[in-house]
């Protein structure tokens, strides 16, 4: 973690480590921060020159009065949070969420900083929150939501990412996918006969948010989410519902309220997620009774339809692929969900000199993980799974599509895929793996021996290096 210790462990605890620590990786945005166009137009603006800092700044308004955004678009930042390299930073969250680590301690907090304003029934007005707009959305999105709800089999809380369209001073619309825990959470409680009670919290330290955006459906959620931080986890009763749901304390804004899972709605205002314009999108209502947040709150914004989404969906599924995969497939080294096709559409599977017909069983595997996955790409592990280029040099190369593709329609989709039709789409795996135990051309490269004998400086000094365009290929 990028933090010395004396840092409290939160969102504007982060921010402020990190602006003192690597001033280049945290720009402050110009006070007060136009919410209309940024930080969204100035993430794109940097992204387009490969750059991605952490933005914050102060809201207009005293609720929240700032906001950080652009917290999940450096891979090699998230994976600093949890000391791995880039490349491994799934395999590090599966295994401390498995519970490789030390056991994570459930604390429960006596005063809780969420907990310094609370807002009751009429006192609640969500459309006075000053949050951020975004482009393609038809309202105020809340896009970096986590949501708690009581799981129907064991009474035990789960957390899932959960998006949210504020409706009315009192409401929100919540969208729901056929895949997601929310869905599975409503449908459970609609064959009850019950109202679905839930919390939405809002803002913590990046690294618990993504933590705990990876946890699925697992159990002992706090539990768990210290063991991933390696620290105490302090978390207060909720207010509503009491030890039945809890909240991170130090979290920045808390709302509890309960969803009807019986009454479904339609709303055109959230972002695809793809990069394409979402339509009308099913949701349920969720009923707001009760708003809590520190006194001076910060909002945690996701820039959608950018890395910082992108990132913030991918990552997780690549812990469930590498989960459940693994399982089935020992040559199985890496999983990457790329941010080129949405953080959520295809997967990139590594395998190490998988036994004949291993591949395969890979993709009939990995599909069935998620919903909104559509396509698998198997390759061999001297492929780099984090670069589109060598992927697609696999594909080129390994692959016969006569033998090597695997088409299989009519399964789940996505809302995420613009071509499923209801809920159902075409999705396939490619096998671009060398043919296994069989004779095959070598990969051809400069020799890493090269590499060591060559030092660009004994060549080129500094000033004629500076001199040569960077270009994009």
């Amino acid at each position: 973690m990028a933090s010395d210790g004396n840092v409290e462990f939160s969102l504007r605890g982060y921010v402020m480590d990190l602006a003192r620590e690597l001033p280049g990786a945290c720009e402050r945005l110009p006070a007060p921060v136009d919410r209309r166009r940024q930080p969204e137009g100035l993430a794109a603006e940097l992204a387009g020159q490969d750059r991605w800092p952490v933005l914050w700044g102060e809201l207009p308004g005293s609720s929240p009065c700032g906001v950080a955004a652009n917290l999940f678009a450096d891979r090699a930042r998230m994976a600093a949070w949890f000391g791995a390299p880039p490349e491994r930073l799934s395999a590090a969250l599966l295994g401390r969420l498995a519970g490789a680590g030390r056991a994570g301690m459930r604390r429960e907090a006596g005063q809780a900083p969420v907990r310094q304003v609370i807002l009751h029934g009429e006192e609640v007005d969500l459309t006075a929150l000053a949050i951020p707009r975004h482009g393609g959305a038809g309202g105020a999105v809340i896009t970096g939501g986590l949501l708690i709800t009581c799981d129907p089999g064991d009474g035990k809380e789960r957390i899932c990412q959960q998006r949210a369209l504020i409706t009315s001073p009192t409401s929100l619309a919540l969208p729901l996918d056929h895949h997601s825990q929310l869905s599975r959470a409503a449908d459970a409680a609609r064959l009850r006969g019950e109202r679905l009670r839930a919390v939405l919290w809002i803002g913590h330290h990046p690294a618990l948010v993504l933590a705990a955006a990876c946890l699925g459906e697992r159990a002992e959620v706090w539990e768990r989410l210290g063991a991933a931080i390696n620290r105490d986890l302090a978390v207060t009763p909720s207010l509503s519902f009491g030890k039945a749901l809890c909240v991170p304390a130090e979290a920045e804004l808390a709302l509890e309220g309960e969803i009807d899972p019986s009454a479904r709605e339609e709303h055109a205002g959230f972002p695809a997620g793809n990069g394409c314009t979402a339509g009308p999108t099913p949701a349920l209502r969720m009923e707001v009774r009760c708003l809590s947040r520190r006194a001076e709150a910060w909002w945690c914004d996701v820039v959608p339809e950018q890395l910082d989404a992108y990132q913030l969906s991918g990552v997780p599924l690549e812990v469930a692929l590498l989960d459940e995969v693994g399982r089935r497939a020992p040559s199985l080294r890496n999983v990457h969900v790329p941010p080129t096709a949405g953080g959520a559409l295809h997967a990139y599977l590594q395998l190490k000199e998988p036994r004949k017909g291993e591949a395969r069983e890979a993709i009939l595997t990995a599909l069935p993980v998620d919903a909104r996955l559509k396509h698998v790409f198997v390759v061999d592990d001297d492929v780099n799974i984090f670069d589109d280029r060598e992927v697609l040099w696999a594909l080129a190369t390994r692959s016969q599509w006569e033998r090597d593709v695997l088409i299989m329609p009519g399964l789940r989709g996505s809302r995420l895929d613009p071509l499923a039709e209801g809920g159902v789409g075409v999705k396939g795996g490619f096998d671009c793996t060398r043919p296994a135990g069989e004779s095959y051309s070598e990969r051809n490269a400069v020799s890493p021996s090269v590499y060591a004998e060559v030092r660009i400086e004994d060549y080129l000094d500094a000033a004629h290096l500076a001199r040569i365009p960077v270009e994009r290929q």
